[in-house]
Parts: structure tokens; sequence; C-alpha cells
């Protein structure tokens, strides 16, 4: 599911960057079916080609660990990492094709949008993340979903020593979590932290004419990175405490005890904020780089 997120966001983020091409295309006489096919086939194709990269380095691994696994199974990530990004890009490409070709391809200036006044830089900070809200959406979601498994394995290895049972699925199934299961958590961190970097960085992408402007106006360095900063905290505990509070509803849900889960509820939830400050650390080395003469080439 984090995944998914990551994919979607990523799918908003190409749209989005190529807006003003995509109008271009409009005004000059293509279909919107034509522009939707195009986006979702360049999903599909990213897709089906990591999914044939998986399948061979999971088919490396079985036959350099000499692991009890059919190389026939490995290829069935591909339809899945096939199916994957059309399934997230089918919302971004419907919104790109929908686009009205003049309002596309105008510039940022001259569309006339609500104004208002802003107070203090937390103010800033909220205003900032409330710019995107699809793209805050997914990132706190993709988050979410990390921080509710992590709750959920680690409530019920303290509950349980790694067992679930005598409880309301205890007759039906046999829940063990195992080193893999970890392995696998971090992977799913791993994702959310990248989908959280890549949130920050194109919000920094797109407001760098802000950016600069408010530099000129006196804006030091640090005042940039601790508003940055506060945008992941800000982002770190939406997911977090989100994430926390799905995966004690679950964890009680299956009968675990409420004391190990608000332990593992509250460590998770923490564990969230510091992923997201991590998450930062590359957006904030791209600070440096925002000047005057770059944007301005750019622009």
């Amino acid at each position: 599911m984090t995944c998914a997120f990551f994919l979607l966001n990523g799918a908003f983020a190409a749209a989005r960057a190529r807006r003003r091409e995509l109008g271009t295309l409009l005004c000059l006489g293509w279909p919107r079916r034509a522009i939707f096919t195009v986006l979702l086939g360049e999903l599909a194709l990213l897709g089906l080609l990591a999914g044939l990269l998986g399948a061979a380095l999971a088919a490396a691994i079985v036959m350099a660990f000499a692991l009890d696994v059919s190389l026939l199974r490995t290829l069935l990530v591909v339809p899945i990492a096939l199916l994957l990004p059309v399934l997230a890009g089918l919302v971004p490409a419907l919104r790109a094709s929908r686009e009205v070709p003049l309002a596309a391809v105008a510039p940022p200036v001259v569309a006339r949008t609500s104004v208002r006044s802003v107070r203090g830089l937390g103010g800033l900070v909220l205003a900032n993340l409330a710019r995107v809200p699809q793209r805050t959406l997914v990132g706190v979601l993709g988050l979410a979903v990390g921080v509710a498994a992590l709750t959920l394995i680690v409530g019920i290895d303290r509950a349980f020593q790694g067992t679930l049972v005598g409880t309301l699925l205890g007759n039906a199934i046999l829940f063990r979590t195992s080193g893999l299961d970890f392995v696998a958590l971090a992977v799913v961190i791993g994702l959310a932290a990248c989908s959280l970097a890549d949130v920050l960085f194109l919000n920094l992408r797109e407001r760098a004419a802000e950016l600069v402007t408010l530099r000129t106006l006196g804006w030091r360095q640090r005042h940039l990175a601790q508003m940055v900063a506060l945008e992941a905290a800000g982002l770190g505990l939406a997911g977090g405490l989100t994430g926390a509070l799905l995966g004690l509803a679950l964890g009680l849900l299956l009968g675990v005890s409420a004391p190990p889960l608000l332990g593992a509820a509250t460590v998770a939830a923490a564990g969230g904020v510091l992923v997201a400050l991590l998450a930062s650390l590359l957006p904030l080395s791209r600070l440096s780089g925002l000047t005057a003469p770059v944007v301005l080439a750019e622009e």
C-alpha cells in the first residue's frame, strides 16, 4: 500500500510538472483521451520494466542462496508491478486530460487565486502544506501505513512474545512475528521516507521563486531550513498519529492487550516524526542551490 501511495505521488508530480507541455498539446488539437493514454502508457511501461528487473533480481537471489522457491513464481511480480502504476496513475492522468488548455499554458503569475494573510512561521508552514493537498495527503497516508504496521507488529511481539494465540483470530490463524516481518517493515518505512522526501523536494522546487524572494527580503539560510524542517515535522506528526491510532485500533480488534499496544503506538508515532525529519535532509541540502540566477534561468 505504501508503494501505491509512493507511485501515486510520483504520478501527480509528473502530471503537474508537465502541465504546460500537456496544455500545449491540448491547444494544438490533441484529444483528451490521447493525453490520458500517453500518461498511463508511460506509467505502465515503467511498471513493466521495474517488474522485469525485480523478477530478474529475485531469480538471482533464489539461485545464489539455493532457496526452495520456483523460478516461475518470481515472475508473479511482473503483473503486479504493471498493475500498481496503472492504478496509481488513473486519477492524475484523468485530471491532466481534463485541464483547460489555456489555463494549463498560462504562467502561474496570471492565475487568480484567493489570497489570505499568514501570521508567523507556523502559519506559513501550514499554508505551504495546504497548497497541494493531494500531495500532502499521499505523503501522510504512506507514512501512516508504515507506522500502523510497526505499532501492530511491535505490540503483538511484546504482548505474545511473537505469537498471536488465544485471541479473536487465534483459532483460525497463527500469526508469528519474525525477523523477516521487521525487514519487510523497514522496507515499507523506507518507501514512506522516500515519499516524504519527494513531497518536500517538489514543494521546494515549485516554490523556488518564492524562497529566493524571501532571501532577498532578508531571510537567512537557517530560516528557510527551519521552515522546511517544520513542514517535515508536520507531515511526520500527521502520519505518525494517524498510523498509531490505526495500529492501535487494529490491535485491539485482534484482542491484543492495550498497554503493550499503547507503548508501541507511542514509539511508532515518535518514529514517524523522526523518519520525516530524516527525509527532509535531502531537500534541505538543495536550499543552498536556490539562488536568483539559477531560478531566473529556469523560469
